[in-house]
């Protein structure tokens, strides 16, 4: 039994509005690729729909029950898209925006368009500020009306009392969530730090009340029922969310991955984005890279790894391009890819005691740095500059695979992670300009 208030005419009207606007946009994206097509729509154009709701720079949308989306992890947008449309979330005839979201997820006919649009999303701005009604009221979208679902208020008697939510929190979370409640992505749990106050409480109620986590094929939310039901009442809801929304913003500690042995390289080998710096490719996929900590500017944009994700997760994410390194087939020299962090096997990896990173869908593969060295281009070739023919400073590269683990190999297959602080290799005599992307 649902301890909630019905639905109202004016729920259903307003679902009704919508849904009228959102279907006269289906055509022309429809037109763009037929069914069966592993053809990506633009993803630019398609979250011009999705901002109908949760608005043009993806900073939600409340009084049209949309989250934000800006900054979203790729893949917990994948999975949620995978779940709207297959009916394992948003069929309950309670969760009106779960309905809404049913209908629209249907605009997105294949993988390559669900993984674009995720990607896209999660490439987004946070922070924008809330679009607002021509009466200058916050709303999802500029539109003259206004619904509420059942499960939009949250009825509790007193403030939220943060100490409580934090003990409710450890008993509840942190396991899955992280003490940081910066979600743990091996275990399917997202980040909750992004979210509002209101959007939190909604899906604690679902998940209480029956209306999410319930689908047979629906494992990671049948694994929150039983948190969720671990809050008694919706002052102990108000509590733990207000503990969630009162932690400190997290501070993103990186570090470069760097070779044990320095091998032929007095500055030390590093997993490096191909290109340089900002101007990094991320379809180039990934290379060795003489290291650049030595500059003095801590971990560089395109040699900078998210360390929490790193030992919590085995997911090694380039945390300003939002890129995980992937590999792209599980067999000895295989390609190291930089793909969207989506979740997927190829992605997961265990950086053992002995220094070796190894895939955990194929644990007999270790990252492998190459064992022939070649000039690299970057800043020097930019510029047109020629260093002094003794100077060994210049850039200096390598190729990376995934290989065989072997003895043989260990002085190329052994790594640990250096941050900024650490004791920097040999200081270059070349001008450093030429490397720092000043």
């Amino acid at each position: 039994m649902f301890h909630r208030r019905p639905n109202t005419p004016r729920i259903h009207l307003g679902l009704g509005l919508i849904l009228a606007g959102l279907f006269a946009s289906l055509p022309a994206f429809a037109q763009q690729y037929p069914v069966g097509s592993d053809r990506a729509v633009n993803p630019a154009e398609l979250f011009t729909v999705c901002a109908f709701c949760h608005g043009a720079q993806g900073q939600g949308g409340p009084a049209l029950d949309a989250p934000p989306l800006a900054g979203m992890e790729a893949w917990y947008v994948i999975r949620q898209l995978h779940a709207f449309r297959s009916g394992m979330r948003g069929t309950h005839p309670e969760d009106v925006p779960g309905q809404q979201m049913v209908v629209v997820s249907g605009m997105v006919r294949n993988d390559a368009t669900i993984a674009s649009i995720a990607a896209y999303i999660q490439n987004m701005p946070t922070g924008a500020p809330p679009e607002t009604t021509a009466q200058g009221e916050i709303a999802g979208t500029d539109r003259p009306f206004i619904w509420r679902s059942p499960y939009a208020e949250l009825n509790h008697p007193a403030p939220a009392d943060t100490a409580r939510g934090e003990a409710l929190y450890a008993a509840a979370c942190v396991a899955c969530h992280g003490p940081s409640a910066q979600g743990i992505q091996t275990l399917g749990a997202p980040r909750l730090t992004d979210l509002p106050e209101w959007y939190m409480h909604r899906q604690l109620q679902y998940f209480k009340d029956g209306l999410r986590g319930t689908h047979p094929n629906d494992t990671f939310g049948a694994t929150m029922v039983p948190f969720a039901k671990m809050l008694p009442d919706d002052q102990a809801i108000a509590d733990v969310v207000g503990y969630i929304k009162a932690m400190p913003p997290e501070v993103v500690q990186l570090a470069e991955i760097k070779l044990i042995d320095s091998l032929d390289e007095t500055r030390g080998w590093c997993v490096d984005l191909f290109a340089h710096l900002t101007n990094a490719m991320p379809l180039g996929g990934f290379q060795g890279h003489n290291c650049f900590l030595y500059m003095g500017r801590g971990p560089t944009q395109d040699q900078g790894f998210e360390v929490r994700r790193i030992r919590e997760e085995g997911v090694f994410e380039l945390s300003h391009f939002n890129m995980c390194m992937t590999m792209q087939e599980p067999r000895s020299g295989s390609y190291v890819g930089a793909e969207p962090c989506v979740g997927e096997p190829a992605q997961q990896f265990d950086m053992r005691e002995d220094g070796r990173i190894v895939s955990r869908s194929a644990p007999d593969l270790c990252l492998t740095m190459g064992d022939t060295t070649v000039p690299g281009g970057g800043r020097l070739a930019a510029v047109g500059a020629r260093p002094p023919a003794n100077n060994t400073n210049i850039p200096q590269i390598r190729k990376l695979t995934f290989d065989t683990c072997s003895d043989a190999a260990e002085s190329r297959q052994r790594w640990e992670l250096r941050m900024a602080g650490d004791s920097p290799e040999t200081t270059p005599s070349f001008p450093s300009r030429f490397l720092s992307g000043e």
